[in-house]
């Protein structure tokens, strides 16, 4: 076309004349304003152009066949254009910053360029941050409040006699129907739940590589290793290095913090003062119903029959006050025991047992528990108002002599703990040191009760 329009000009005009002609027609309808309409609407001419693009492409196969052919064994088969990473990450903000795609398309397709070059070891939790739980220990009150002051979904589980190595791992959702009054021990629960298998990650690996382990394995959550291999003299050994979770991968996706509603960073949670949160999960106080009238029914037993609460303190002679017996009271934690029905006596869980260390006296406010005492365990049947193991709160080495279970379907205990005690007595210290109470009454320790 081009030599056509050449020739013709030449015989229409002179040779000068018909060569700026034809240069300039060319230039302009056969360049610019082709390329210039194609580049604007590329998408919508080449859809219009496709039946006559076919056409040609059939009319000139017999060409273009053997000599795509032919090129191709000489040059080889086209590459094609191709990105670097990092080259694809620019070109992703270019066409951000043109409006070409959203801002937060443009942050999630970054994000997961970088995850590929990135290591587990920059996204996980170490070891020094995480919140375990030792397979020995037992859920009661106290663990199952700072369970819940963690906040966390999962928490892995370790053997006592060796932090590196993980067991298992404890669902929150496992302690619904558990009975924090039964202690049970954490590794019956992981037991019995099978939640023994853990997915394992090395500190080093990639974090898509990681990302792939825990969707193979169906878990959100992964034990990271470290590897020690010391100056080499020994063979290596793998050491709990942290933990990584999915949520810490998205976050690297997203470039944005995940909260959920139980995020202390939201309104719902941060809203709420501290003095209540505190209340809420602590469990020396969070769980007392009682009412006036019984907080001064129980205060008036401990302060007139039972001498633990009568007695001078060990170390400063100091005795509680009416008005510290009534604060501890009110202070101290009551526990509601439920027995299923049908169940076993041998499966009730014990509330005390004989030889074991304790710091805690219970008294008894609704039901019976059945104690067994001495060598030959001797069954007696406690009811209302009856203390357990009150010398439990003055002395730091006191040796439970008997074994306590629930002797009804519903037994409710007050709990008083021996730090409760030492609270008191300080309560019970009036301005400058002066004690208060009705000092000089001396009931020998461990007397009958």
């Amino acid at each position: 076309v081009n030599s056509a329009l050449s020739i013709l000009m030449a015989d229409v005009t002179s040779g000068l004349v018909g060569f700026f002609t034809s240069t300039i027609v060319i230039v302009i309808f056969g360049e610019i304003l082709p390329q210039a309409t194609c580049s604007r609407f590329p998408l919508y001419i080449g859809s219009r152009s496709i039946p006559l693009v076919r056409v040609f492409m059939l009319l000139l196969l017999p060409v273009t066949f053997p000599l795509a052919a032919l090129l191709d064994w000489m040059l080889g088969k086209e590459v094609g254009d191709f990105y670097e990473s990092n080259e694809f990450e620019v070109l992703i903000r270019k066409h951000a910053e043109n409006s070409m795609i959203g801002n937060d398309p443009a942050r999630i397709m970054q994000g997961a360029l970088r995850m590929s070059g990135k290591k587990v070891s920059d996204l996980m939790t170490p070891k020094s941050e995480m919140f375990t739980l030792k397979s020995t220990a037992r859920l009661d009150y106290d663990t199952m409040a700072e369970i819940f002051r963690q906040g966390y979904s999962r928490v892995p589980v370790v053997d006592a006699e060796d932090p590196e190595r993980v067991t298992g791992m404890l669902y929150a959702k496992d302690l619904m129907l558990i009975v924090p009054a039964n202690a049970t021990p954490v590794a019956t629960v992981v037991a019995f739940f099978h939640r023994e298998a853990i997915t394992f990650v090395n500190a080093d690996e990639k974090v898509d590589v990681a990302f792939n382990i825990m969707l193979a394995s169906k878990r959100h959550i992964a034990m990271v290793q470290t590897v020690d291999d010391c100056d080499g003299t020994r063979d290596p050994v793998f050491k709990l290095g942290g933990i990584i979770t999915l949520e810490d991968i998205i976050e690297t996706i997203l470039q944005a913090e995940l909260t959920d509603e139980y995020d202390g960073s939201i309104a719902g949670v941060a809203g709420m003062r501290n003095a209540e949160l505190k209340r809420l999960t602590d469990v020396s106080k969070g769980f007392n119903d009682l009412d006036d009238s019984m907080v001064r029914a129980v205060t008036a037993h401990l302060t007139t029959n039972v001498r633990a609460f009568r007695m001078p303190h060990p170390t400063t002679g100091e005795t509680l006050s009416l008005e510290a017996i009534s604060e501890l009271v009110q202070g101290s934690r009551v526990i509601e025991v439920v027995v299923p029905p049908g169940t076993k006596p041998e499966d009730i869980g014990w509330l005390y047992r004989r030889g074991e260390l304790e710091d805690v006296c219970s008294i008894i406010l609704e039901g019976e528990v059945e104690v067994f005492a001495g060598e030959d365990e001797i069954r007696v049947v406690r009811g209302t108002y009856d203390v357990m193991a009150e010398r439990a709160v003055l002395s730091k080495d006191y040796v439970s002599d008997f074994s306590a279970r629930p002797a009804t379907a519903t037994v409710r205990m007050l709990r008083i703990t021996r730090n409760n005690v030492e609270e008191a007595f300080r309560i019970s210290r009036g301005p400058a040191g002066v004690v208060s109470g009705s000092a000089g009454v001396e009931v020998v320790a461990g007397g009958p009760r």
